[in-house]
């Protein structure tokens, strides 16, 4: 094997590092059955799309659900767009089970293969083990993206499971991660977790999420040494590096209100006090990116092909689009609050006045293919392509950068 990738390389030997990235993934990929099963359900889902994303009702289910297990979290994070929408255990509420299973009972039947398990914080639910036990006893795929502070106190819990990807957020070296988190011990916590799921038989996909912010792009190079040995050992898979999202420039959110205001959502400017988009040096961080996409198979950076120009607009510039395609999370995407509503842009829209429906109150099938408001939503993206707010949206880039 290895003097067939050796040959293959040497053909290709403009591109070995995107050819090490794909054989590191492919081999890993290969080894867990969900995961097939997963892409070969997205080639159908994705030919299923091109049909479908004519129409706006009698769709099929969406293709992923995010489901938002509470509001409640035991960090306070600097650069959370969760943190700033002022939801943070305020009326903090918990996804009933019965409701989430009733949730799976009818998307799966109608096309849904992937559940991601978020909030909040979803570790702290009471209910979470008995949850991803119900979706992936369904034949569904299930992901979790935790903080990892009581995540060794959860590993026999999600393991015993079966959860498929347990996706832990690091924003950089335990020094700078702590003080993102406004938490003592924060980094060395999560740590631990990882290594209580690595100690069972049946131990889950595990893959680190980062995020270059002003406050931590200078510390990725570190944190990425530091996380390696962890990859050659088989304690994580993976490395998920991303540019901070969410944030809308002023003059877009002003185009959208008064476009698309009142006959879809009014929108606001999610803001980050802490976070100063202008001390970064643009140019270093484009190096950063560069540089360790090189250096590390393991490391995916959703952002690597994005000149220094682009990088430059992309935080100086937020009104501009880096991007050119449509948009298609209505027919394959929704997201479930921790309330059980039914929405996409949750986290830009004003006063919550977005919202299709509950599942807690109605099918979720009916909320799909007759809720109004969905339905207005998919003519207004068939017959424009995108909205002024979705220039720096996590949905809409990352298929590009």
């Amino acid at each position: 094997m290895k003097k067939v990738i050796y040959s293959v390389a040497k053909i290709s030997s403009n591109d070995t590092t995107l050819l090490r990235k794909l054989v590191f993934i492919g081999r890993n990929q290969l080894k867990y059955r969900a995961r097939l099963r997963l892409l070969f359900n997205g080639i159908k889902k994705r030919a299923r799309l091109n049909s479908e994303i004519r129409r706006t009702k009698k769709i099929s289910a969406p293709s992923v659900i995010q489901v938002t297990l509470t509001n409640a979290c035991n960090q306070n994070c600097k650069t959370c767009f969760f943190r700033v929408s002022n939801r943070l255990n305020v009326n903090v509420k918990f996804l009933p089970y019965e409701v989430i299973k009733r949730l799976v009972d009818e998307t799966c039947a109608y096309g849904t293969n992937f559940i991601f398990a978020g909030g909040g914080e979803p570790t702290l639910h009471p209910q979470l083990g008995k949850i991803v036990n119900y979706i992936t006893k369904k034949g569904l795929y299930c992901d979790i993206l935790t903080n990892g502070f009581i995540l060794q106190d959860k590993a026999k819990e999600l393991t015993e499971a079966e959860i498929g990807t347990v996706v832990v957020s690091i924003d950089g070296p335990e020094e700078i991660h702590d003080i993102v988190r406004g938490k003592k011990h924060a980094y060395r916590r999560a740590l631990n977790g990882i290594m209580e799921l690595n100690k069972f038989q049946k131990c889950p996909y595990i893959a680190i999420s980062t995020t270059a912010s002003p406050i931590t792009y200078k510390f990725l190079p570190k944190l990425f040494k530091t996380l390696e040995p962890l990859i050659k050992t088989g304690k994580i898979k993976y490395v998920m590096a991303r540019h901070m999202q969410h944030f809308i420039g002023r003059q877009n959110l002003d185009k959208h209100n008064e476009k698309f205001g009142e006959n879809l959502f009014y929108a606001r400017q999610n803001e980050y006090p802490e976070v100063d988009f202008n001390s970064m040096d643009i140019e270093h961080l484009h190096q950063i990116v560069k540089w360790s996409n090189r250096k590390f198979p393991w490391l995916i950076w959703v952002g690597n092909r994005m000149s220094l120009e682009e990088l430059e607009k992309y935080y100086r510039a937020p009104n501009t689009f880096i991007v050119n395609k449509r948009i298609y999370c209505p027919w394959v995407f929704v997201n479930i609050t921790e309330t059980g509503d039914v929405v996409l842009c949750n986290d830009v829209t004003a006063s919550n006045n977005f919202i299709f429906g509950n599942i807690k109150e109605q099918s979720f099938m009916k909320i799909w293919n007759t809720s109004s408001k969905l339905i207005k939503f998919r003519e207004i993206l068939q017959k424009y392509g995108k909205l002024p707010i979705c220039a720096r949206c996590c949905s809409y880039i990352s298929a590009r950068i």
